[in-house]
This record gives C-alpha cells, structure tokens and sequence, in this order.
C-alpha cells in the first residue's frame, strides 16, 4: 500500500522556520530484526524536551530573548501567547472578525512580525506569526503546533526528554517502533481527516478510535494537555454524570480563554487503545468548551500524562500511531491543571454566520 500523504497544514510558518533549509539525515535509527532490508528511517532533527511537570518545553529564542515552548500536539498552530508577546515589545495587529475557540471561552487572534526566530540549529527571519491568548502562562511563552510538528514522522519519548523528526523510506505497511525489540507494540490507524459531519477537516488533529467502557469513541492526543480528560458529552455515553454516585467535584481549570471550568473526577471499567487496556483507571471530566458555541469534535484528550507513559512513533505517511508502554504508573494522573488542550489555527473567524462548531469553514 502507498504512503499517504501528511496531512494538509498550515504552510505560512513551514516555509519561513524552514526555508532554504533542506534537513538532512543525522543517522539512521535501528530497525526491528523483522523489518525490510530497503526500509530505513532517517533521523532528521531532535527536540531536547524540558519536562515542567507534565509540559514538554523546547528552548528557542525570538529576537535574541531565550524563551521557552510548549510541544503540543493538540494545537493546530505555532504561535505566542499575547501577554510575551506583549513583553516582547512585538508590535501587534488584531485580526478583525477572528477569534480562537479555546478552553475558557474565546481569545482574540493577532499577529506579529518577528525579526529573528531559532530553534536548535533552525533559523528563521523577518516572518509574521499569531498571537493569542487571554490569560498568562508561566512556564513557556510560545506554543509550537502541528503546522512545524507534522511536517515529518514523529516521535515522542517523554520519558527520555526527546522528540525527534523522523522521515520513513521504503517502510510501507513495515511497523515502525523501531525501539521495541522482543516488545510489544500497540497501534492504532489514524482518523482521516474529516469531521463528524463529514466535512473534511482544513487543520491536522491526531485522531483516532479507542474503546471507554466497550463504548466506541475518538481519542485526540494532546501533549499540551497536562493529564488526558473525558468530555462532558462522552461521559454521558456510558452513563456517568456529575450527580453519578462516586464523581467528585475536583476543582476549577482554565486555557486560553479567560473562564475557568469545572472538572470532576470519575472512576471508568477500562480504557482500550490499540490493543492495550487500562483497568479501572481513574479519569477527569469537563466541559472543555462551556461558553462557546463549538462541539466537541473528540471524547477524550490523552494528554502528556499518558503521552509520558509511553514511547510513540506518529507515522503521518502511513496513516498510524505505535507506541510502547515504557512501565510508568498510573498512566492517567489526576491531578495538576488541563492548561492548553486545544487551539484552533488563529485565523478563525466567530461563529456568528461564519461555521456551524465556531470555526470557519
């Protein structure tokens, strides 16, 4: 079977971090003994992670400023949050009629030149980037979303404080955990590219079908997510409700938006994602977008903490996730805010006429 293509993302930042610049392989990564001679992954550029807590952060600078961001596959953009941005001295321009649907309600959407940009050993000069945000973040100034991070094949290793940007040739229909020698290896294929509705979607998610309860749901992985989280809405599929005997109340968390929102704490039968189950495991739930007119286009946000558990090889080109369980328990953390699970590329319009889920369409 043929690769299929990455997905279709946001190609203005793409072009400027990476222009001029043709990323060439710093070694090849050993493969299983059961893999095709012809099949060889070429290590193209690795991310030394800082791990706050649970926040994957990837040192770059702006303008000379030594910052911090957030490695987050749940957002569609790369961008900086406004109140750095502010700090920064960066001049912005708001984009009139746009806005982010974000945890916590809405944030205005700007943009900003930035003079210089680096990340490791990439540059990039004189490019304009969004800037949202309507509340402050202390622990990284920028987000870098699927627009840099889908570019290539990646990879997640948490645990070890790395992510690298892997290219797959001659591997077609070849698993590609290639780490996980006399192991086994769970995977999942990944959702197209389609919302629920059917209308194809203009911004990369990784999205795939997992099992709650023997339910059937779909599953978006989050690395900006402090701990993974079950929607409201999905929580109601198997019969659990905050009134439901056992789910407390746990306290308040916030995103980009400038609301804060509830989230309890629940007790689930188990948790099956390609292949694995996770018995009894303990889970939050929220109404990640309570105060906005956006649906819920997924049922649970694994975030970094199950992210961290594991080692994870995000094969765009085949359209598939392997992953490892690397030992780490519990798999699902309960504690510690939800912070960033989810922003929208920030050239979206309200809702007001304009998109049926907040967005444009």
């Amino acid at each position: 079977m043929a690769s299929r293509p990455h997905p279709s993302v946001p190609r203005s930042v793409l072009r400027t971090v990476f222009a001029g610049l043709a990323l060439t392989a710093t070694g090849l990564l050993p493969m299983a003994g059961t893999a095709r001679a012809e099949c060889q992954l070429k290590e193209l550029y690795q991310f030394p992670l800082t791990m706050q807590a649970n926040r994957p952060l990837v040192d770059v600078t702006v303008n000379g400023t030594p910052l911090k961001a957030l490695l987050d596959t749940g957002a569609s953009a790369t961008l900086v949050i406004r109140s750095h941005a502010e700090r920064l001295g960066l001049p912005l321009v708001e984009k009139a009629g746009h806005k982010v649907t974000a945890i916590g309600g809405y944030s205005k959407v700007y943009t900003a030149e930035i003079a210089k940009f680096s990340l490791g050993g990439l540059q990039a000069k004189d490019f304009k980037i969004g800037v949202t945000g309507e509340r402050d973040t202390k622990d990284f100034q920028l987000i870098l979303g699927q627009s840099l991070l889908a570019m290539y094949d990646l990879e997640l290793d948490l645990a070890n404080n790395v992510a690298r940007f892997i290219k797959a040739e001659g591997c077609e229909g070849q698993p590609l955990a290639y780490w996980a020698v006399g192991k086994p290896v769970s995977e999942v294929r990944l959702k197209e590219l389609e919302d629920r509705a059917g209308k194809r979607r203009t911004r990369p998610q990784i999205l795939f079908d997992i099992e709650i309860n023997g339910r059937w749901m779909e599953a978006k992985l989050d690395t900006g997510a402090f701990t993974s989280v079950m929607t409201r809405d999905a929580a109601a599929q198997i019969g659990i409700t905050p009134d439901s005997p056992g789910v407390e109340l746990q306290g308040k968390s916030g995103g980009l938006g400038r609301a804060t929102i509830d989230n309890w704490l629940t007790t689930v039968e188990s948790v099956s994602i390609g292949g694995e189950t996770i018995k009894n495991p303990k889970l939050r739930i929220a109404d990640l977008f309570h105060g906005t007119k956006r649906r819920n286009t997924f049922d649970l946000l694994l975030g970094a903490d199950w992210v961290r558990a594991h080692r994870i090889y995000i094969a765009y080109g085949q359209g598939k996730m392997y992953f490892t369980h690397n030992g780490t328990s519990p798999v699902f953390q309960t504690v510690g805010p939800i912070t960033v699970p989810d922003q929208d590329e920030p050239d979206d319009k309200d809702e007001d006429g304009k998109g049926a889920d907040g967005k444009a369409g």
